[in-house]
């Protein structure tokens, strides 16, 4: 628990809490909080996704290669032996809190995703909530420093929680996306065809040309339930497979 903050630590404090009242929309915020973490943190990367397929999925990335972060999202995220621990554990985790950091170092997600970027020592917030019956991720803080930098304590840890905590009340409050933005085929598509949230999140996964291995490690569900939905989908839009499912996605733009 944090007893007190420093001069520099309630200065970032309050330029979040400025960030989280001005920000429209929640990829704006993740935007504005990336730089000031980095600021308070003494850090060198920042990053923030969403695992969530009703959601602005659009990484914020700070220091990263754009290049390399497309890698992680057509394979690293699904040979990443830390962060769906880390999202698991409902609140801000060090990454060695999951891993020790020489067995990371051993690790293929290491040395051909992490150190390509310089990213050595890091810890996380994933925000969440409940949201039609279900628990919905909002968001997450990921916060890198190079090796040369030493690696984040205790006090950092405890320090990101209530700058998570925050983040977290100010997401929910938050649209996803600007309120003017037109509803995407995707969602034309789910509506026009009373597909169920979890059916939607199955058909953008998709879309983006996922097998069903894929879709199932993205969305933390079993093949078996991925083919459910699959069924489901073609039965609903009267398709008869994938490639007319995607082929009627591309008519709705």
């Amino acid at each position: 628990m944090l007893a007190t903050l420093s001069g520099k630590e309630v200065d970032s404090f309050v330029a979040l809490g400025r960030a989280m009242i001005e920000a429209p929309d929640a990829h704006a915020l993740r935007e504005a909080a990336g730089p000031l973490l980095l600021d308070l943190f003494a850090a060198d990367q920042f990053a923030s996704f969403v695992f969530d397929g009703d959601a602005d999925d659009t990484p914020v990335i700070i220091n990263m290669d754009p290049g390399n972060v497309e890698r992680y999202r057509a394979y690293y995220q699904y040979h990443d032996p830390i962060t769906s621990r880390m999202r698991r554990c409902g609140r801000a985790v060090h990454v060695n809190d999951v891993l020790d950091q020489d067995a990371l170092e051993r690790t293929e997600f290491f040395n051909d995703f992490l150190a390509r970027d310089g990213l050595c020592h890091g810890m996380n917030f994933h925000a969440f909530a409940w949201r039609n019956g279900r628990r919905c991720h909002l968001g997450d803080l990921r916060v890198w420093r190079a090796r040369k930098r030493g690696n984040f304590g205790r006090r950092d840890v405890e320090l990101l929680q209530a700058v998570g905590e925050l983040f977290q009340a100010s997401l929910a409050a938050k649209p996803t996306r600007p309120a003017s933005a037109p509803p995407s085929a995707l969602e034309m598509f789910a509506t026009r065809h009373r597909l169920t949230a979890a059916e939607a999140r199955v058909l953008e996964c998709l879309s983006h040309g996922r097998r069903d291995n894929a879709i199932a490690a993205r969305l933390e569900i079993s093949p078996e339930t991925v083919r459910s939905h699959l069924k489901a989908i073609f039965q609903k839009s009267r398709l008869p497979g994938r490639l007319a499912v995607i082929s009627a996605l591309l008519e709705e733009r």
